[in-house]
């Protein structure tokens, strides 16, 4: 959709989708349960919208060049490759 991600930290705690936010490139990465991080990240990206427009270009070529149906296959085919490894090694 071309829209920044706002998110608390850490992005640990969070999907692997959301640990590809780059905070101040694609998206706002906010205090850790703060409420009010949350909402002021937020507000920022009401008031600019140059950087909102931006981000939100940025968040989406970040999920067409990562989250794409040959990055999923090349990551199902390194898995199969492994798990064929692994059981002629066992």
């Amino acid at each position: 959709y071309a829209l920044p991600a706002v998110v608390c930290a850490p992005l640990s705690a969070h999907n692997p989708e959301v640990v590809a936010l780059t905070d101040g490139v694609n998206g706002r990465l906010a205090a850790a349960l703060s409420a009010e991080a949350l909402a002021t990240s937020i507000a920022a990206l009401l008031d600019d919208a140059p950087a909102r427009q931006a981000m939100g270009e940025a968040a989406l070529q970040c999920v067409l060049q990562t989250y794409n149906l040959q990055a999923m296959v090349a990551g199902f085919n390194s898995l199969i490759d492994y798990l064929n490894t692994q059981r002629r090694t066992s």
